[in-house]
């Protein structure tokens, strides 16, 4: 049953929270890494929410690259080397779509880690005042979360990308 707190949370808390009551209900033999990254897109250029200085980040295309690799594919965003930053070895993608190339990475040991990336990042976001609301962001904003689930009895590893997007102006949905 949920308490009052747990009803005022929003999704991405609930989330949080779920994953992280399901990986410690797993058996001590899997072990979980799980990895978050936080952009925004603005003006068509891709910003590192965790990183604001880090310039780096490019929007990579896994349709003609056959093996995922980051040499591959056609840069989407912005352009640029990913200076000194090192994609994961989750940054391969095997099927088509696009993937973040040289966005920062936080490893997180519980629900509150992730939270407090979210309020950081939030607070790097781009805003300005509209005639609905005072603080409306004018980016959209992307949170990744990698999950990387590994069974030490079975040497099993498997790995799940959630991504949750916020769209710029979609405070104009219900109206």
């Amino acid at each position: 049953m949920e308490d009052n707190n747990d009803n005022k949370m929003g999704m991405i808390h609930r989330l949080t929270k779920d994953i992280f009551r399901l990986m410690k209900q797993s058996p001590p033999s899997v072990e979980y890494i799980v990895r978050c990254s936080f952009v925004e897109i603005y003006l068509e250029k891709v910003l590192d929410l965790l990183n604001p200085v880090n310039r780096s980040i490019q929007i990579l295309s896994n349709e003609n690259d056959a093996n995922g690799a980051s040499g591959g594919g056609g840069a989407m965003g912005m352009g640029g080397g990913a200076a000194g930053a090192q994609p994961s070895s989750t940054d391969n993608n095997e099927g088509g779509g696009v993937r973040l190339h040289g966005a920062s990475e936080a490893c997180c040991i519980d629900e509150s880690d992730v939270i407090s990336l979210l309020v950081r990042g939030n607070a790097c976001r781009t805003v300005s005042s509209t005639k609905m609301n005072t603080d409306s962001s004018r980016s959209h904003a992307i949170f990744i979360m990698k999950i990387e689930q590994k069974d030490n009895v079975t040497g099993i590893t498997k790995t799940s990308s959630l991504q949750l997007m916020d769209m710029a102006g979609s405070e104009l949905g219900g109206k």
